[in-house]
């Protein structure tokens, strides 16, 4: 189903961070990203790369997708409440 969506949409956002015990804590990532389907010679590298670090994933036949990232913004607390580093892709 999610494969099926980010073929006719690949723009995709997503957030990785912990639940912290206190908001002087917070540390996390978002992301802004074009997701592309992996095919061919780069989708048997990455699906090597990926086993190798998983070997449980050997067992499953799923797609491999890459992750295009336009926008970053890291919110680390730790370094001073509200602090936040972005990065963004330069256009050419």
């Amino acid at each position: 189903r999610h494969g099926g969506l980010m073929l006719n949409n690949g723009r995709v956002v997503g957030t990785i961070a912990p639940k912290p015990k206190s908001i002087a804590l917070i540390r996390g990532v978002q992301y802004r990203a074009e997701a592309v389907l992996l095919s061919g010679e780069e989708a048997e590298a990455a699906r090597a790369r990926y086993c190798k670090r998983f070997p449980i994933a050997r067992a499953m036949k799923a797609s491999v997708w890459r992750l295009d990232l336009h926008e970053v913004k890291m919110t680390d607390n730790t370094l001073g409440f509200g602090k936040k580093l972005h990065w963004a892709r330069s256009i050419l």
